[in-house]
Order: structure tokens, then C-alpha cells, then sequence
């Protein structure tokens, strides 16, 4: 009941509250951009090292090569087609692309469901750890970022605040859903924990790859490759301090 209780509360933390404070950052006058400038590839190294250093060496552990590669594809594959579909991007400036904050919204819970349900599984098979804690500290950094991305089309076509607050917020509820599957669904076999591990794998390395690495270059580069070489730092010896799976 412990375990459980503290995943209720870290993915409704790090999953809504994420989303919700960066919603509010973004409705905020002059805040978002200097913020994201910051938070994005600081994010980024920490999602690489949690990747690489705690989901694919834990998911090799408990399953083998093959299926592990095949979840990790899926979960790159899948919100990769959910973008081609909905034609999201990032960038919009004019002020009649309301709907984008909806297809961004819709794309972050895609991503925050499995991502929940690893750390649910993680929770329910090691218990409270490090590993855990740095995972969702993580997924609250990146939250930031998209609740902004998400509020900010929002309000800039009219929009009212605490709408474009709320839609943010309301995409960080698969956090929590994905968190209680992976605790009661990813415990009970090993295989099912290493795809769900391999599957939030994928996904955040298409996050990674397509949408903070390319954000945070778009600025000062020297600046970004600093923040994301110090976040992968800090995320590899926060694992490593942890008991995480560093190797």
C-alpha cells in the first residue's frame, strides 16, 4: 500500500502538476521562452542518461534482446505516426493554430501512458528507489517544456488562462492511469515489465531525437550542448549514487 500510494503521488506530481506549471509558466508574461531555453536540453541529458543508463539495461535484464528491440521500435513508431496524422508541429507563431495545443496535448498523454507505466512496474518490482524518483524528476523536467508548448498556442489565439492551463494539465492524467497499470500489470511477469521498460524506451528517445534535442539546438548551441552534457552527468551519477542500472 506505501508503494502504491507514493506512485499515486509522484506521477501526479511530476505528471499533472508538471504539466499544469509549465502551462501556467507559459501564460505568464515573458517567461516561457527563457525558461524552455533552459529547461529543454537540461531535460534532454537527463532523459538520455535515465534512458541508457536505467529502462534499456533493466529491460535486458528482465527479457531478452529481441522482444526489447521490437517494444523500444514501437514505442518510437507509434507517436511518430500519431504526429504524421495529426501533422503536429512544434513552431506556430500565428494566432489561428489553437488546435495545435489540442494535437500536442494529445501527443504528450500518448507518450506520458507508457512512460507511467514503466515507472509504475519499476515501483512495484524494486520498490521506492533512486532509479524511481529520478525517473519521475525527469519526467517532470520534460513536462515543464510541454506544458508550455501546450498552453502557449492556446492563449496566444485567445484563449483563456486557466483553460490553457487546464488542457495542459489534463494531458498528464495517462501519467497516472499508465502508472497504476504498470504497477499491478508490469509486476506480475518479467517480460511484461521489459517491454513496458523498452516501449517508454522508444518513446522517449523519439521525444529525444525529433522534438528536445532539435528545440534546444535552435537557439545557443554551445549553451544547449553544455546543459545537455551536465544533465546527462548529473542523471548518471544520481543513478549511479542510487543503486540505479548503470553500467
Amino acid at each position: 500500500m506505501e508503494k502504491l500510494l507514493f506512485l499515486l503521488l509522484l506521477t501526479t506530481v511530476t505528471g499533472v502538476g508538471g504539466l499544469a506549471l509549465g502551462g501556467a509558466l507559459a501564460v505568464l508574461p515573458k517567461s516561457g521562452t527563457p525558461s524552455s531555453k533552459i529547461l529543454t536540453p537540461l531535460t534532454a541529458g537527463i532523459m538520455l542518461a535515465v534512458v541508457f543508463f536505467h529502462m534499456l539495461p533493466e529491460a535486458l535484464e528482465h527479457g531478452s534482446w529481441l522482444p526489447a528491440a521490437v517494444f523500444m521500435l514501437l514505442g518510437g513508431i507509434l507517436p511518430w505516426l500519431l504526429h504524421i496524422k495529426l501533422g503536429h508541429h512544434h513552431h506556430h507563431k500565428s494566432a489561428d493554430l489553437r488546435p495545435a495545443a489540442w494535437v500536442l496535448a494529445g501527443a504528450v498523454a500518448l507518450h506520458n501512458l507508457p512512460v507511467g507505466m514503466a515507472l509504475g512496474s519499476s515501483i512495484a518490482t524494486a520498490g521506492i528507489t533512486v532509479s524511481s524518483v529520478l525517473t519521475a524528476f525527469t519526467i517532470g523536467l520534460h513536462n515543464l517544456p510541454e506544458g508550455m508548448s501546450i498552453a502557449s498556442p492556446l492563449r496566444s489565439g485567445g484563449g483563456k488562462p486557466g483553460r490553457a492551463v487546464a488542457l495542459a494539465a489534463l494531458a498528464g492524467i495517462p501519467t497516472v492511469l499508465g502508472g497504476l497499470i504498470g504497477f499491478f500489470v508490469g509486476s506480475a511477469a518479467p517480460a511484461v515489465l521489459s517491454g513496458l521498460l523498452s516501449f517508454a524506451a522508444g518513446a522517449m528517445l523519439f521525444v529525444l531525437l525529433f522534438e528536445l534535442i532539435p528545440e534546444s539546438m535552435e537557439g545557443n548551441r554551445t549553451r544547449a550542448s553544455l546543459l545537455m552534457a551536465a544533465g546527462l552527468g548529473a542523471g548518471f551519477i544520481l543513478l549511479h549514487l542510487g543503486g540505479g542500472h548503470v553500467h
